[in-house]
């Protein structure tokens, strides 16, 4: 996160009066700006929005480099492709809330922290993904 304050100083006198507005900001490993990146300080705008009363100007995105320059993107150019996306996400969790999950081997499996609990529930399941060279779609035509 980055805060930027705007600071008004009357007449050379030491009272000022200080508008703080926090704008979210985010490091990134990589040289170009993803649309999920975008997606994430889209989620973070909204949530400072509820929480300062007004939603920041700008996503800033800070890849590697030399000064580590910030790159500026209009919140509002992406306002409603962020809702657009967030309103399909919401859809599909509703949809999906009262269906039973099983944790089906994927390739992601290899790196998972999961990895442990889904293969003792698969093992205590005897499933069929434990036969040796068989497939999905040969398990699911079972």
């Amino acid at each position: 996160m980055v805060w930027a304050a705007g600071c008004a100083a009357a007449g050379g006198e030491a009272e000022q009066a200080v508008d703080l507005v926090v704008r979210s900001a985010d490091t990134k490993l990589a040289r170009e700006t993803k649309a999920t990146t975008i997606l994430q300080l889209s989620l973070y705008s909204e949530l400072l929005a509820k929480i300062q009363g007004t939603m920041p100007e700008f996503l800033w995105v800070v890849p590697p480099g030399e000064g580590y320059a910030g790159e500026k993107y209009p919140v509002l150019e992406y306002a409603a492709y962020y809702r657009h996306v967030r309103k399909r996400l919401l859809m599909a969790v509703e949809e999906d809330a009262g269906k039973e999950t099983y944790p089906e081997p994927v390739e992601h499996c290899n790196v998972c922290r999961w990895f442990r609990e889904c293969d003792q529930r698969r093992r205590a399941d005897d499933h069929l993904s434990l036969v040796a060279g068989i497939r999905r779609h040969q398990r699911e035509s079972v």
